[in-house]
């Protein structure tokens, strides 16, 4: 059976009411497990805003990117829309679904259910990519892109190397995030035992400093600037 992104509809940004400035590329969002707290991109929160390890720290760290309070609790699904179409910020998954995929299979659904991408990519074996370059040609108000994906993981590597290397044809600005999830603790343990040993900083704290260093400052720029 095939295991598809629980936001089919919004993957390819025809909902949106604005002209996007930004697209931030996630990677799967499952619809054959139960999801029902998951109510938008990135909406995973684990054990709740208080769970500084597990979950998507997402949405704790862009707002805070912008200056803004974290928004890293259930029930924001409308607050999380608000402030993508504010600052003109559109969101999709680079995965569309996973065609083997077996609901009856114990490791499938360990794997699928798990927050790691890495996972997803080693795992399965036919997935279902969304066409990012169709989309960055369809929204040509796109001058930004960013991937939070694994940075370390060869396979996402080789999957974005098409749309970095369209990037860069087109004038467009790419950059790699550091992944807003638990894939990312062997990065902080680095961060923090080389800069804070004595004062390590939490796992969405260094994910916002990491991000600050990859978000380009004309993507803070009000968009009626533009």
């Amino acid at each position: 059976m095939t295991c598809p992104n629980k936001f089919l509809d919004d993957v390819g940004l025809d909902r949106l009411t604005f002209d996007p400035r930004i697209l931030v590329i996630g990677t799967f969002t499952p619809d054959c497990i139960h999801r029902e707290h998951v109510q938008w991109f990135h909406g995973a929160m684990g054990e709740g805003i208080n769970d500084h390890v597990g979950g998507d720290h997402f949405w704790s760290v862009l707002p805070r990117l912008y200056g803004e309070r974290s928004l890293r609790f259930e029930g924001a699904e409308l607050l999380w829309k608000d402030f993508c179409n504010e600052h003109r910020i559109a969101l999709t998954d680079l995965i569309l679904g996973i065609e083997d995929f077996e609901l009856s299979d114990d490791p499938d659904l360990e794997n699928v259910c798990s927050c790691s991408e890495q996972i997803h990519s080693n795992a399965f074996l036919k997935l279902q990519l969304n066409d990012i370059l169709a989309l960055l040609a369809k929204y040509p108000s796109i001058g930004y892109v960013y991937f939070t994906g694994n940075p370390d993981n060869k396979y996402w590597k080789k999957i974005c190397k098409p749309i970095s290397e369209y990037c860069k044809a087109n004038k467009i600005y790419y950059a790699g995030l550091t992944a807003p999830s638990e894939v990312s603790i062997s990065r902080q343990k680095v961060y923090n035992s080389r800069i804070h040993p004595d004062a390590p900083v939490q796992l969405d704290e260094y994910i916002l400093r990491s991000w600050k260093d990859k978000w380009h400052p004309a993507c803070f720029i009000p968009c009626c600037s533009d």
